[in-house]
């Protein structure tokens, strides 16, 4: 059965004869006649358990409205148009694949809407090969006399011609309303009217005419028919209006009636279909014979019964049947997460409130009904109803941090003066936070590094010295945005606490960071030449010998026990026995690792360096020596790990060109100052870290295997973040690298940026060393 749907707009019916005991007919207001205007833009969009039908009529008229169609039923009969063009006829609708499509039988579904805008669009076809249909109305009063049907505006009402292609069907006209009791049968090819009144030949009056069936094939003119056979019905519309152009529609303000027909009364007849009805919020769902819409009525079915009025004749009643619209609501949640799951929601409801969504960096705002997030397009969860399709969008506002720096007190007695805690800083999530310089300090614990927790209230906390909290800290990067604290800190305040290092007997703690490596522009020997181009290198922090290593070290200022290369290694190679703390000298880079890993193990230590797993190096025959980036004995200092320290650390304050001072003199040995010997260490002026003799006295060993700044290696990631220096198999023959220079080289040569090299068996009287090693304990 054919179900009529939604809203359409369709030349609607008179209804006649309120049913009140009496035969007075009451006229009742007639919406859809040419005089008003047809014009209609709706933004409505399909729904869950619904689509919307728009029509591109190519310039036919009087354009559809669009009208709503439950998914699954057919599209409401479209009232008939014509083209400007009076050549042109009406041949049909295509889908938007360009399918023919069956207004009567094609049911409407969610895949029809080929390109998802939300309307199914259906596109009118016109043609030249067309014929034209008349209609001749045949109103005459019940005594013959001509008869004038007006509607509301006291318009005369006929029916238009229509011009429909060859093989086309012809489109119903809607009812004429007479007023007079009388209803109407049909159309039909002959005219059986005689002096006004119904002959009775059904030879003159030909064929029926089946508007779902027949087609036209040529020229012709379709004749109505009467009859005074009529029977009330009673149209409960439920809350339904006349669909129109006028917004809001007009209302329906009591219970409609209409009439069925049959030639004779004892032979029944159809009931006239009264057309579309609208409802806002929700979608006609057919006329039915119970309020249980159970039986739905099919208008092609005959009602039987006697005429209007006769005794014992109850009225016949059909009842609208409305389907609330449930409507699609989604979220765009722009990259708040999690992304709240879509809704469907029934017309007139309220949306369920999700959870607020979270996005690093951001507070969440609300939910707005416009992606312009005025206002005024808040939505109220509480308050606001469905009543069409929604987006809602989340609207989000940069979170505005207070950074606190925190120092802490280490755990040592007496507590050590600490510098003065860096100012905080006000920010938004898309700033970064502004690192502070790293302190010196030169008494107890030493600075490591700024770190943060994720799991922080809002407030100062008070557990900052607790060691396990303190265990929960994680570094924080000051090149990363404040968006980049985790969701799960809490509030907008970000405590950054100062990380320590505890002390550790003849060597200093070199706090982690960022420095410009080798120099531009430089002139001299060429070694020198060899420190370009430069690139910027971060490193960790480390321990670093206060000294370079000395023969003994007995003797003031060393104090260490067992660190001296003969108390570590049994012997004294150094060419010179002058005094205890002479630098020892005449080592090899080999020398230098075994003495690394010897005194690991006298410290408890694990060792650094390994051939195949043994960190014993005298049991080493053959293989490629390795460096554990994880044990925290001793080991030689990186290439950059040296520069780094000479220069001064993070930033490199100062920039000296040579390590601690502009002056040479100031903090070197160097051949016109040093009588062409060696001196005891710590007789020159220290670096800003209190280091001694890196510039002058005897040249160091350092990790790296020697090679030009200028070689591919220099310019990966790898080289940029604690490098480790090309590897062998890039080098031919193979050199490590030498720091610092020594007291038989020329000023220049003992600046901080100078490179030197040696095979690493190279043993000379200007060759000597000093240790690193990371942190053990960090508090």
């Amino acid at each position: 059965m054919k179900k009529l749907n939604g809203f359409i707009i369709f030349v609607f019916i008179l209804i006649i004869a309120f049913f009140t005991g009496c035969h007075n007919p009451v006229m009742e207001k007639w919406w859809f006649d040419d005089s008003q205007d047809k014009s209609f833009s709706s933004p409505e969009r399909s729904g869950v358990n619904f689509g919307v039908v728009v029509f591109d009529t190519r310039g036919g008229s009087p354009a559809p409205l669009p009208v709503r169609v439950l998914w699954g039923n057919t599209v409401p009969r479209i009232r008939a148009m014509n083209h400007p063009d009076s050549s042109l006829g009406f041949a049909g609708w295509l889908d938007e694949r360009g399918n023919p499509w069956n207004i009567d039988t094609r049911p409407v579904k969610p895949e029809d809407d080929i390109d998802g805008d939300g309307n199914i669009v259906l596109t009118a076809v016109w043609s030249k090969n067309i014929y034209t249909v008349s209609f001749a109305e045949n109103l005459f009063n019940l005594n013959g006399t001509a008869a004038i049907v007006r509607n509301q505006n006291n318009n005369p009402i006929t029916v238009a011609d229509q011009r429909i292609a060859s093989g086309g069907r012809v489109t119903e006209p809607s009812v004429i309303p007479r007023g007079d009791g009388q209803g109407l049968v049909g159309w039909y090819t002959g005219n059986g009217m005689a002096g006004g009144v119904d002959s009775g030949n059904e030879a003159l009056w030909g064929k029926k005419w089946d508007f779902a069936n027949d087609t036209v094939t040529g020229n012709i003119t379709l004749y109505a028919r009467w009859s005074i056979h009529t029977r009330t019905v009673h149209l409960q519309v439920n809350g339904g209006t006349r669909p129109g152009p006028s917004i809001p529609p007009m209302e329906i303000t009591r219970v409609n009636f209409t009439i069925f027909t049959g030639l004779e009364g004892t032979i029944g007849g159809v009931i006239i279909d009264p057309g579309p009805i609208a409802r806002n919020g929700y979608t006609f769902g057919g006329w039915y014979t119970d309020l249980s819409y159970t039986n739905e009525w099919n208008f092609s079915d005959r009602v039987y019964g006697v005429d209007v009025g006769a005794p014992g004749d109850a009225p016949f009643t059909l009842y609208a049947r409305w389907v609330p619209n449930i409507y699609l609501v989604t979220f765009y949640a722009d990259g708040g997460t999690p992304a709240p799951a879509s809704q469907n929601v029934q017309h007139d409801r309220r949306i369920i409130k999700p959870p607020d969504p979270v996005k690093p960096g951001y507070d969440f705002a609300g939910w707005f009904s416009l992606p312009s997030l005025t206002p005024a397009s808040e939505w109220d969860f509480d308050f606001n109803f469905v009543t069409s399709n929604v987006t809602l969008f989340a609207k989000w506002e940069v979170t505005t941090y207070t950074v606190v720096f925190h120092w802490g007190n280490p755990p040592i007695t007496p507590i050590p003066t600490l510098p003065v805690k860096p100012a905080n800083q006000r920010g938004t999530a898309i700033g970064i936070v502004i690192e502070p310089p790293p302190p010196v300090v030169r008494e107890g614990y030493s600075f490591f590094r700024w770190d943060y927790s994720t799991s922080d209230p809002a407030s100062f906390p008070l557990g900052v010295n607790d060691p396990a909290f303190r265990l929960t800290l994680q570094p924080w990067n000051f090149s990363s945005a404040l968006a980049s604290v985790p969701a799960a800190l809490n509030g907008t305040v970000l405590n950054l606490y100062a990380r320590w290092v505890p002390p550790e007997p003849d060597m200093v703690w070199v706090p982690g960071g960022r420095f410009i490596m080798g120099e531009e522009g430089v002139s001299g020997s060429p070694a020198i030449l060899h420190a370009y181009p430069t690139r910027i290198v971060t490193l960790n922090g480390f321990y670093i010998n206060r000294y370079p290593v000395t023969q003994f070290e007995t003797a003031a200022p060393i104090t260490r026990p067992m660190s001296g290369y003969y108390e570590v290694m049994g012997n004294n190679p150094s060419n010179t026995t002058h005094a205890a703390n002479l630098p020892v000298e005449r080592v090899s880079w080999f020398n230098a690792i075994d003495y690394s890993n010897k005194r690991s193990v006298l410290d408890s230590l694990t060792p650094v360096y390994s051939i195949g797993g043994n960190t014993s190096p005298g049991s080493w025959t053959s293989g490629t020596i390795s460096m554990s980036t994880t044990a925290d004995g001793y080991r030689l200092p990186t290439e950059a790990e040296w520069e780094y320290a000479a220069r001064g650390g993070h930033g490199s304050p100062g920039n000296f060109a040579y390590a601690g001072s502009n002056d040479a003199n100031a903090v070197a040995w160097f051949n016109t100052n040093s009588s062409l010997r060696i001196h005891s260490v710590g007789e020159k002026q220290p670096t800003n870290f209190g280091i001694y003799d890196m510039s002058g006295n005897v040249s160091e060993w350092v990790w790296d295997i020697f090679d030009s700044y200028k070689v591919s290696y220099y310019n990966t990631p790898s080289a940029a973040v604690n490098p480790t220096g090309p590897a062998a198999s890039s080098v031919s023959p193979i050199e490590r690298v030498r720091r610092g220079g020594c007291w038989s080289n020329a000023v220049g040569n003992v600046r901080s940026v100078v490179r030197n090299s040696d095979t690493p068996d190279t043993a000379t009287w200007v060759n000597g060393f000093r240790v690193v090693r990371g942190p053990g304990v960090i508090w």
